[in-house]
C-alpha cells in the first residue's frame, strides 16, 4: 500500500509540473505517511515530513504521530523523541496517541523516559489510558524497578487485568515476590479477575525467591480458579519442586503435562536436577533419554545435571553419558 500511496503523490506533483495546480490535501499526504509507517518504512515517512516544508501545506499531529509510529516499528526511538521536541516547538499539541507511540519507542533502550513520558503526559492534564500505563510498567520491568511500577499506578486510571499482570511481572523480576503475591489478593478488589497470565507471573516470583511453599499454593490455585496452566506456569512449578526436593511430584508433573502443554527443554532440564537432588540417577537417565526421543536439544546443562545424579560413586555410568550425543 506504501508504495501506491507515494504514486498517487508523484503523479500529483507531475501534473503540477504541466502546469496543472493539483496540490495534494493535508488528509491525502497523512494517508501516504501512515502507510510508510504501517509498513515499517521509517524513513520514507520522515522524508514525507520533510517534503513538506517545500509546500503550502503544514505538518499536524497525524503526520507527527504516523512518523513516530514509524520510527516505534524500527526502533528508532532517539528519532521518535526527536520529533515529539520539534511537534512541541511548532506548538502542536500532542494527543494521547502520539504519547502512547513515543513511551512504546523509549520501552527498551530507554525506560527511565518512558516512565517520565507517563509523567508528562499527566502534567498536561491528559488523562492516559490502560495502554499508556501497561506500556510504563513495562518499562519499570526492564528496569526490574517494582517500586517505581508502584508510583506509575498510583493516581492514575482504572487499571486492567494487563496492567496488573505488568506490575506483577515487575515484582517478579526485581524479586519482590511479596508485593507480587500482594497485588494478585488485591485484584478482586478492583473487580478484576487474574487470568493465566497474572498467575504465572506471582509464581515465577515466588519461584525466583525460591518460596517454593508460596509457588506451590499458588499453583495449586489455578484449576480453583478454573484457569489452565501452560508450559510457563508449569515449567516455574518444576522449579520450585526441584528446590524442595520433591522429584516424585516434579516427575508426575512432567507426565501429566502432555495431557494439557507439550514438555520443553527447559522442563526436562528442571526435572533432572530434581532427581540429581535426590541422587536418583536412574530417572535421570529415562529423562535424559526420553528429551532425545522428542527430539528436545539436550544441552550442557541437560548432560551436567545428569552426571550429578552419580555422585553415588558410579564414575563409570558418568563415563557413558559423556560418551552420548
Amino acid at each position: 500500500m506504501w508504495r501506491e500511496a507515494l504514486s498517487a503523490l508523484g503523479k500529483m506533483q507531475v501534473v503540477e509540473m504541466l502546469g496543472v495546480m493539483i496540490l495534494p490535501s493535508m488528509v491525502v499526504w497523512n494517508s501516504a505517511v501512515s502507510a510508510c509507517a504501517r509498513a515499517g518504512q521509517w524513513q520514507r515517512a520522515f522524508r514525507l515530513l520533510g517534503d513538506l516544508e517545500g509546500m503550502s501545506l503544514e505538518a499536524d499531529v497525524v503526520t507527527y504521530s504516523s512518523v513516530i509510529k514509524a520510527c516505534d516499528m524500527s526502533s528508532q526511538w532517539r528519532l521518535a523523541l526527536t520529533l515529539l521536541g520539534s511537534l512541541r516547538r511548532q506548538d502542536i499539541r500532542a494527543n494521547l496517541v502520539t504519547f502512547n507511540t513515543t513511551i512504546t519507542a523509549c520501552v527498551s533502550d530507554y525506560w527511565d523516559l518512558a516512565v517520565h513520558m507517563l509523567q508528562d503526559l499527566v502534567a498536561q492534564a491528559m488523562c492516559p489510558d490502560p495502554f499508556s500505563l501497561t506500556t510504563a510498567l513495562d518499562a519499570c520491568g526492564v528496569a526490574e524497578d517494582w517500586l517505581l511500577a508502584l508510583t506509575c499506578m498510583e493516581g492514575k486510571i482504572q487499571a486492567t487485568t494487563a496492567c496488573w499482570n505488568a506490575m506483577i511481572k515487575t515484582a517478579a523480576g526485581a524479586d519482590g515476590w511479596t508485593m507480587g503475591v500482594h497485588l494478585l489478593q488485591q485484584m478482586p478488589a478492583d473487580q478484576l479477575q487474574p487470568n493465566i497470565m497474572t498467575l504465572g507471573s506471582a509464581l515465577k516470583a515466588a519461584e525466583r525467591a525460591s518460596e517454593w511453599g508460596m509457588a506451590l499454593l499458588l499453583a495449586a490455585s489455578i484449576p480453583q480458579r478454573r484457569l489452565r496452566g501452560n508450559v510457563i506456569t508449569d515449567n516455574s512449578l518444576l522449579s520450585a519442586l526441584s528446590q524442595a526436593s520433591k522429584w516424585q511430584a516434579a516427575l508426575h508433573l512432567l507426565d501429566s503435562m502432555a495431557a494439557q502443554c507439550q514438555p520443553d527443554a527447559v522442563s526436562y532440564n528442571t526435572t533432572i536436577t530434581a532427581c540429581t537432588r535426590a541422587t536418583h540417577s536412574k530417572h535421570a537417565m529415562e529423562l535424559l533419554s526420553s528429551m532425545e526421543q522428542r527430539s528436545l536439544e539436550r544441552s550442557a546443562i541437560s548432560f551436567n545435571s545428569a552426571v550429578r545424579a552419580f555422585a553415588d560413586g558410579r564414575w563409570t555410568s558418568s563415563l557413558e553419558l559423556l560418551r552420548l550425543d
